[in-house]
């Protein structure tokens, strides 16, 4: 029994991470996009998948009572307004530290548990805040908008749209919530609600990088590069340390075949933060893409340790191996793609 691959090129890489808890802190993306990329060097067509976050329109814009037919286009007046988010950011009314918790509730412990990053803590404590009943109307707000993330996170969308329902109701000038709330819609195939919600976001907050991103992530999704890279340039204007969005860009410019660009903003994504996989794979999978295969490796390498369920990076290193004459290792590796992912490398089995 022989085992005969059948070539397919690397594509791009998979998801990065989901959205703010609220203005201020640094956001986690989610939507799904596809990209078909020539691959140089190796030949043929890969498909990507790739899940971002959210983007919105201009305080002038109507695309929150109407889908717009492009949604870069509906976010380009609004990029001129843009600027960096800061330390201490406001929220409706409330003021909150750098850490989101409201000044007047830094020594509280549950405040301190609903803003936690473990979502079994951040449900609980937000959950004993919201039955106590006690906090002020834009404390309240800022609680259900902190338990609707969580909730979301942990792939409960229905919960977390209710919560989030709550948050806008309580205070309608809060950014934040319609952020969140247009991730959890497009993670329920939702893309219509959550581009009006990304618009209404940056309406509220032009400075809103999560919510330029979150266009980008919706053109790419319809695999319309050109739009997205538009709204990825307006998140990092917004935010030049805005990591997912050099992501998102790097992803879309790989998917517009503009791979030196790519190259360059997924290592930008690697030093703003080293231990992000997505960016590492995509950084090894673009230096495969141009020839450097010895480099390819080695980046490619590092993702694998960080995430061995990748099959892109296995599949990208396969073929660079392949390129240098290590047929063995290549062919570990498309073995370890196909059980990853058969339709990125398939098998043929032969007697």
């Amino acid at each position: 029994m022989s085992e005969q691959e059948t070539p397919a090129p690397a594509g791009a890489p998979t998801a990065p991470s989901p959205p703010p808890k609220r203005p201020g802190v640094n956001p986690w993306l989610i939507t799904s996009v596809v990209l078909l990329v020539v691959i140089v060097g190796v030949g043929g067509v890969a498909i990507g998948h790739f899940w971002g976050g959210p983007q919105s329109a201009p305080a002038s814009s109507s695309a929150a009572s109407a889908a717009p037919a492009s949604a870069a286009a509906a976010s380009a007046a609004s990029a001129a307004a843009a600027s960096s988010a800061a330390a201490t950011s406001t929220a409706g009314s409330a003021v909150v530290d750098a850490n989101g918790i409201p000044i007047d509730q830094g020594g509280n412990p549950q405040w301190q548990q609903c803003n936690s990053n473990v979502l079994a803590t951040a449900i609980a404590g937000c959950t004993a805040i919201i039955s106590a009943n006690n906090e002020s109307q834009p404390d309240m707000a800022l609680v259900y908008n902190d338990r609707g993330w969580a909730y979301w996170e942990n792939s409960q969308f229905s919960l977390a749209i209710a919560d989030l329902n709550q948050s806008i109701a309580l205070d309608p000038t809060d950014a934040a919530p319609y952020v969140n709330r247009g991730f959890a819609e497009g993670d329920t195939n939702d893309p219509t609600d959550a581009l009006n919600d990304f618009n209404k976001a940056i309406q509220i907050d032009p400075t809103q990088s999560e919510a330029y991103k979150g266009i980008g992530d919706l053109d790419a999704h319809k695999n319309d590069s050109a739009d997205a890279l538009i709204a990825y340039n307006q998140a990092v204007q917004a935010d030049t340390t805005n990591e997912d969005a050099y992501v998102g860009r790097g992803i879309a410019e790989f998917g517009a075949n503009q791979l030196p660009a790519s190259l360059a903003d997924f290592k930008t994504a690697v030093q703003l933060d080293s231990t992000d996989e997505t960016a590492l794979s995509g950084e090894g999978q673009v230096l495969v893409a141009q020839g450097q295969y010895s480099q390819g490796i080695t980046v490619l390498t590092q993702a694998i340790a960080m995430n061995n369920q990748d099959a892109l990076a296995y599949y990208a290193r396969s073929q660079a191996e392949a390129k240098t004459g290590q047929d063995q290792q290549a062919a570990i590796d498309y073995v370890l793609t196909s059980k990853l992912d058969p339709s990125l490398a398939p098998i043929t089995q032969t007697k």
